[in-house]
């Protein structure tokens, strides 16, 4: 190794060696000699000037181009080199730009920089061609609109948005509404499109014309044989609530909304005359709302049939259930022998597209309710098709949170005088709620004592009394309204300013639809309870309900032995609960 390494360096040295010998023999001279001087300058003296020779060149012509009068100079490029400043610049101008400028605006980004930003329009503000998926999900978040299914349609913002047969159009305007609530933004699309529906919304949200008007316009648009085989077939329509001034509300509704649609509304409820309405079924009649125990006699005794009906609702179904009504439902719901949609969702599909076509008829539902215990989801499992759930709201805007709750804890002699007071804090209409029947009529009569203008609202008076009671309440003769429960779930009395718990509820659901008759449609209400220590079995329930409102909670209540232990729970169970 150290040898070849040796060798290569002497040969490196040699070739050295051999190129400063050439470049030696190759060099010039540095310095001439006198004599090489000489004789330089001796051959420049000798030099000849050869005599110039002429040429002659002819013309040629040239065509040239015109020059334009107002000829454009092009100028040298733009030095492009580093200037300081780093400047991105466009490379178009103002006869490329595709966009309008009125779709632009200019903002103040920096004091001394501005930059231009496109306008994004307000889903309000677009035409419905140019609503894109991004605008509709928007759409829902703004208004609440909480739904699950499949083949959901858009909600409609305005009422021209939606398929709606002439006079209904009409209708809806004489009534006065501007435009549609959230629940019938969404619900309405559905019914059209002839699909189940479970509606979750809170009290006064418009349920009623969310169900309605669907309902009304497949009537309308039904074939013309079935309407005339009402009286031999059964009516076409089928309402039920689980109270007989909810379902006196829902008739009118229904009455103002089908106006000059010549489709009649037969009102079957008890504490009426049961021939009148049997008078009026046999008649014939396209919608039926009634009460279920009610509806359930008429059907068992034969006084009407359900062999046609195309359009079911239920009402305050979660009601219905709580007051023992799910027996009386589900008999009346197995005696309607119209066609229901299959439960094979590609056939419902199918079926679905043929109807709006009107090859063939279906039965839809729609069911509204409060909240959904077990026996609600059983029926609806039971009874309805692939249906589309809307919620308005998450599952905490049941809980009343633009209603402001206060709570007292009193003995029960200074009840009464604690009414008085609380009854001079807010203007009329007032609800005052009391457990019982002969309660409701102890308290009507200690207020009539005191010169306060109220009536008394339960089921042991006559039908007759118990409309005419809650018209003069709606219509301002009575300032104050004394009830029970019944009046507690449903009734659409407006501008109900404050709600009285004379006697705390036996459930905590039950006390949140009594309150829920104030704030209604979103406005602000106001709700005051008495409770005593005989109260004290719920206290649990109300504790964990006013922190869900984040309402203020009494201190009687809140270190009470019964508000720390969920009722049916031993003490020393509750952290292992937790």
């Amino acid at each position: 190794m150290e040898a070849a390494r040796i060798a290569r360096i002497a040969k490196k040295a040699e070739d050295r060696a051999s190129l400063n010998i050439k470049e030696t023999n190759n060099a010039q001279p540095r310095f001439l000699t006198k004599a090489d001087r000489e004789r330089i300058r001796s051959e420049k003296r000798q030099v000849v000037t050869a005599p110039p020779t002429i040429v002659v060149v002819k013309p040629i012509a040239i065509a040239q181009a015109p020059i334009p009068e107002k000829a454009t100079i092009a100028q040298p490029p733009p030095h492009k080199g580093r200037t300081g400043k780093r400047k991105f610049k466009f490379e178009w101008d103002a006869s490329e730009d595709t966009l309008g400028a009125a779709e632009y605006f200019e903002v103040s980004s920096y004091p001394t920089k501005t930059q231009l930003v496109k306008k994004e329009l307000h889903w309000s503000e677009k035409a419905l061609v140019d609503m894109t998926p991004r605008d509709w999900r928007i759409v829902q978040e703004d208004n609440d609109i909480v739904i699950r299914g499949k083949r959901i349609p858009n909600p409609a913002r305005n009422w021209s948005e939606l398929d709606l047969v002439p006079q209904l159009i009409s209708n809806i305007a004489k009534a006065g509404y501007v435009k549609p609530s959230p629940i019938q933004m969404q619900a309405i699309p559905i019914g059209l499109n002839f699909r189940d529906v479970i509606g979750v919304a809170e009290t006064g949200s418009g349920k009623t014309a969310a169900f309605a008007i669907p309902l009304i316009c497949a009537l309308v648009n039904a074939p013309v044989h079935l309407r005339e085989k009402c009286s031999e077939e059964g009516p076409l329509a089928v309402v039920m609530a689980p109270v007989r001034e909810l379902v006196q509300q829902i008739a009118e509704e229904i009455l103002k909304l089908s106006a000059n649609t010549e489709l009649r509304v037969v009102v079957v409820v008890g504490g009426n005359s049961i021939q009148d309405q049997i008078s009026k079924l046999s008649s014939g009649c396209e919608i039926v709302v009634a009460t279920p125990g009610r509806l359930l006699d008429c059907l068992e005794h034969r006084y009407t049939v359900f062999n046609q009906v195309l359009f079911l609702a239920l009402d305050e179904a979660d009601r219905m259930i709580d007051m023992g009504f799910q027996p009386q439902v589900e008999k009346v719901l197995e005696n309607m022998h119209s066609v229901q949609k299959s439960d094979i969702e590609s056939e419902a599909i199918q079926q679905e597209a043929a109807v709006k076509k009107g090859e063939i008829i279906v039965r839809v539902t729609i069911m509204f309710s409060a909240t959904m215990p077990a026996e609600v989801q059983s029926l609806a499992q039971t009874f309805l098709r692939f249906p589309v759930i809307v919620r308005i709201g998450d599952r905490d805007s049941g809980k009343n949170s633009k209603i402001t709750q206060r709570v007292f804890y009193i003995p029960e002699s200074k009840k009464p005088a604690k009414l008085l007071s609380l009854l001079q804090e807010r203007p009329a209409p007032i609800i005052v709620f009391v457990n019982s029947r002969r309660g409701c009529d102890i308290v009507g009569d200690i207020l009539q004592s005191a010169g306060q203008r109220c009536v008394v609202l339960h089921g042991g008076k006559a039908q007759a009394i118990r409309e005419a009671s809650l018209a003069g309440f709606i219509s301002g003769k009575y300032s104050v309204l004394v009830a029970t429960d019944v009046a507690g779930r449903g009734l659409d009395i407006d501008n109900v300013t404050h709600v009285i718990n004379y006697e705390m509820a036996s459930d905590i659901d039950r006390y949140c639809h009594r309150i829920g008759r104030t704030g209604r449609a979103g406005k602000a209400g106001l709700a005051s309870t008495l409770v005593t220590e005989d109260d004290s079995d719920i206290f649990y329930d109300l504790v964990q309900y006013l922190k869900s409102t984040k309402m203020q909670i009494p201190k009687e209540i809140a270190t009470h032995a019964k508000a720390m232990t969920k009722p049916g729970y031993a003490a020393e169970d509750v952290e292992e609960l937790d």
